[in-house]
């Protein structure tokens, strides 16, 4: 799924005062997601997504109010329109975490999204958020090459020439809050909370609605067992931008570990709300699930998450555990199988309480059953 960038566009979208020319013309969309890609990245264009469908009343007015006028049209020609059916291209719509309708996605033209309207919009606010965008494309332009080199080495493993990168992007360009985010999102994938810390905190003090750094702070204080501080992060995120689906998922977790698992619960359904390919929500909302005895759901969630992720193995766990406080031990032993399978190792009470319960140890059956692919790959973690 596509990350949402941080622009801090906020400034933009509500102080801009959009004044509408006085002729009108017609928004020129494509049709084809892909067409919108390539044109964006020969233009080097924002793409403007409209999410629609057929049956959707606000998508018609939005159609016949707002698209027609002359503000908006004129704003149209920065950016590369694109209309996607989102019943006909669910892969898209899905991918994007769109679930409601009308939704307007803002992408850049890697494709990923830097700010979403959903509901219909007056012209006068939509020509605002036009041209917040705008701005914060045309401010991410001049840095993005430093983004990208430093992920790719991340990427390759190279923290040190990473934080490199970043550190000279920051000589040059001292007030860009996404560069102190994203220097503390490597020093925190190094394990220095504390340096990572300092970066986050001078991203927000640069821009107080820079909702990624508030995320990423509040993982900090969530390592740190300092749970209020997170949760007042994710909640902060959450009011700056209400599709932070990663700010519900922490603020998610952190509800979990404080055993408020109908809370954790609520968040973990707005992630999946907004985004139905995030799956560790579904890995968490399943062990709160478990938490409250709601076995099947919790099974089902489990169940989801590995559709999504055949490599998220907790989820395997989890539901080997669940199947078997459900008594359905062939299921649970089809799990166990699997986790041995790709190398991860099983806990001997709990092989111990499945083997008396299921009325014998039937590892054997599990390796002559997976005996060929165990030999041919016998590290699969």
């Amino acid at each position: 799924m596509k990350k949402i960038i941080g622009f801090g566009i906020f400034a933009f979208i509500f102080a801009f005062n959009f004044l509408a020319p006085a002729f009108a013309d017609s928004i020129e969309w494509l049709h084809s997601y892909d067409e919108a890609l390539k044109a964006a990245s020969a233009n080097n264009k924002p793409i403007m997504a409209f999410f629609y469908t057929s049956w959707c009343g606000w998508c018609r007015k939005l159609d016949a109010v707002t698209f027609k006028d002359g503000g908006v049209v004129e704003a149209s020609k920065e950016f590369v329109p694109v209309r996607i059916d989102g019943e006909k291209d669910r892969k898209i719509s899905y991918g994007y975490g769109v679930g409601a309708y009308p939704a307007i996605l803002f992408l850049d033209p890697s494709g990923r999204t830097i700010w979403r309207e959903y509901g219909f919009r007056e012209a006068p606010k939509l020509a605002g958020s036009m041209q917040g965008v705008l701005s914060a494309f045309k401010r991410n332009t001049r840095v993005q090459p430093y983004l990208e080199d430093a992920f790719a080495k991340v990427a390759r493993g190279e923290m040190d020439k990473a934080v490199a990168v970043i550190s000279d992007a920051i000589m040059k360009y001292p007030d860009d809050s996404r560069l102190y985010s994203a220097r503390g999102a490597i020093y925190l994938n190094k394990g220095d909370t504390d340096t990572a810390l300092q970066d986050f905190d001078r991203a927000i003090s640069i821009n107080p609605n820079d909702d990624n750094a508030y995320v990423m702070r509040g993982v900090i204080y969530y390592k740190k067992r300092d749970l209020d501080k997170a949760l007042e992060d994710c909640s902060k995120a959450i009011s700056i931008n209400r599709w932070a689906y990663e700010a519900y998922n922490g603020r998610g977790m952190i509800y979990l570990e404080r055993g408020e698992a109908d809370l954790a619960i609520k968040n973990f359904n707005t992630v999946v709300l907004i985004n139905p390919n995030y799956a560790s929500a579904y890995l968490s909302r399943g062990i709160a699930y478990i938490s409250k005895g709601v076995l099947d759901k919790a099974a089902s969630d489990f169940s989801m998450a590995i559709i999504i992720d055949p490599g998220l193995l907790n989820a395997y766990s989890n539901r080997a555990y669940v199947y078997f406080m459900m008594k359905d031990y062939d299921k649970s032993w089809d799990d166990v199988f699997e986790l041995e399978r790709r190398g991860r190792k099983v806990s001997g009470e709990f092989m111990e309480e499945l083997i008396k319960a299921s009325g014998g140890d039937r590892r054997d059956e599990g390796y002559g059953k997976y005996s060929k692919l165990l030999s041919a790959q016998p590290n699969m973690e």
